[in-house]
């Protein structure tokens, strides 16, 4: 295949089939999903179907990360680059960019940063999990940029009324790995509580990978019927040696040695989030306020010391309405989201000190409408403006800082027909987006003097398409699907030496795209 044809596919077309059997528990009346309405509602009603791993399955599967139980869905591939208990994520074959066409979730909350870091898997304890949301596709009317190739929405444990109970588990392994977890939950009627911590330390399987993880997280909630108040927080810490990456003749000749002795990643974070639900006439309405901040002291060949903070605003309206003869509910909402970026390189031939901040705000409704005949009907839509402002406070250049304001959409429509009692068809269409990362605007020695240079990019966009089977009854659920994504403006490394920084690639001719 010709180099242009090779172009003509990745930013032109993706087809692929997904297809999956996953044992699945009895559903039962009080099972609910989220991620496909940001409010609770009876799993199985949504218009395409929502995988969900449950606490159960989370249970009996063995796994000790959500990385290793995450493997074990179609589609949902893992990269490890570095040593790190957090690798790269790719859902529906994005590969080196899977981590910014993957949104993850935590309680409904972004996890992913807007620098080229991986999601914080480490942090999240698998026993403080009470199920595990994936929605294939693009949920971008919902949830934003960065959801094109699909949306995970952790869900961790909230306390039940009057449950008391607590939790030790101590465990260990090869390569000196020790650790454990404990847990607690003890409510009322009226209010309940639960902590949670986890501690892990292994040397790894090679050299200089040394890890120390530790976690805690709490969560309070009211309970019983009416207003509801549920506050979670939690905090990390991580120490981490990085190996460094071999060549073909090094794994060979020695598997576990290390190419650095001395780069390292050491990592704290925390985060809070609020989130008040009211009833509001015949529905819901919900609020969340959240708070994320990320420090990072490392060592790669220089020293980088890098903050980051986050903060979050979502209020959103559910409400459903009898009309025509059918059943509706519209879901609006709005989302604020505030990040701002400091990170300190003091490279000894060319030091950078990189601050950045981008704003989001996006209002965005969904409605579906539930007909008699089995159909369902899902439209949305979001309209969203990103201001994102960017400089090297060390560099004096025009050409080291920059902004950017852009007016971005997305939309949604979905049509399920139920076949039988068990089976349904679906189509789905819509329109999705991305915006670069600071990391891919910023080139640390692409200026003309071989100094910084912050270049923004356009947004990537995609056209979707997607057609769908469903079974599901009780114990088993299968998919087939068939989908489409025609890619505009993809973000792509081009790693030719003179170039070497992200460009947008350029649409594709029809030649390139019509040739074998």
């Amino acid at each position: 295949m010709k180099k242009s044809q090779t172009y003509a596919l990745l930013a032109g077309l993706l087809v692929s089939v997904d297809a999956h059997a996953q044992k699945t528990p009895d559903l039962v009346a009080d099972e609910v999903v989220v991620t496909a309405t940001r409010f609770e509602e009876p799993a199985g009603k949504e218009a395409i179907g929502v995988a969900v791993i449950t606490a159960e399955d989370i249970r009996k599967s063995g796994a000790r990360t959500l990385p290793q139980l995450l493997t074990r869905q179609s589609g949902i591939g893992f990269r490890d680059n570095s040593g790190s208990p957090d690798p790269q994520i790719d859902l529906r074959g994005f590969g080196v960019t899977g981590d910014q066409n993957t949104l993850v979730l935590l309680d409904g909350i972004r996890m992913n940063e807007n620098e080229l870091t991986t999601v914080r898997w480490s942090s999240i304890p698998l026993e403080s999990i009470e199920r595990v949301e994936i929605l294939r596709g693009s949920g971008a009317v919902l949830y934003g940029g960065g959801a094109t190739g699909g949306v995970i929405n952790i869900i961790t444990r909230n306390p039940s009324a009057g449950e008391k109970n607590g939790n030790l588990i101590l465990r260990g392994g090869s390569y000196d790995a020790r650790g454990g977890a404990a847990s607690a939950a003890i409510a009322s009627d009226k209010i309940g509580l639960r902590i949670g911590s986890q501690y892990d330390e292994t040397d790894n399987y090679r050299d200089h990978n040394a890890l120390r993880q530790r976690n805690a997280d709490i969560t309070l909630r009211t309970l019983g019927n009416g207003p509801s108040l549920t506050f979670s927080g939690g905090a990390e810490a991580q120490d981490l040696a990085l190996p460094g990456a071999r060549n073909q003749t090094q794994v060979t000749t020695d598997r576990r040695g290390a190419t650095s002795l001395t780069d390292v990643a050491n990592r704290e974070s925390e985060y809070a989030r609020l989130t008040v639900t009211l009833p509001v006439a015949t529905g819901e309405l919900a609020t969340d306020i959240g708070y994320r901040h990320k420090r990072i002291n490392a060592v790669l060949f220089s020293p980088i010391r890098t903050n980051t903070t986050a903060w979050n605003f979502s209020p959103r309206l559910r409400l459903p309405y009898e009309g025509l003869g059918a059943q509706h509910t519209l879901v609006a909402g709005f989302d604020l989201e505030d990040w701002d970026y400091d990170s300190d390189r003091p490279d000894p031939f060319v030091p950078v000190h990189v601050r950045a901040d981008q704003t989001n705000e996006a209002f965005y409704l969904q409605h579906t409408t539930d007909f008699s005949t089995g159909t369902r009907l899902t439209v949305g839509g979001r309209i969203q403006n990103s201001t994102y402002h960017a400089r090297d406070t060390d560099n004096p250049a025009p050409y080291a800082s920059g902004m950017q304001d852009k007016d971005l959409y997305a939309y949604e429509t979905a049509l399920r027909q139920q076949l039988t009692s068990s089976i349904s068809a679906y189509v789905k269409a819509g329109h999705s987006f991305r915006v670069a990362t600071l990391d891919e605007n910023f080139a640390q020695f692409g200026g003309p003097f071989f100094d910084s240079l912050i270049s923004f990019l356009e947004p990537q966009t995609s056209n979707d398409r997607e057609i769908g089977l469903q079974l599901s009854q009780p114990g088993l659920q299968w998919r087939i699907a068939v989908f489409q994504m025609n890619l505009r403006n993809e973000i792509h490394l081009n790693a030719d030496p003179l170039v070497f920084r992200n460009v947008n690639l350029p649409p594709p001719s029809a030649t390139d795209s019509n040739s074998i």
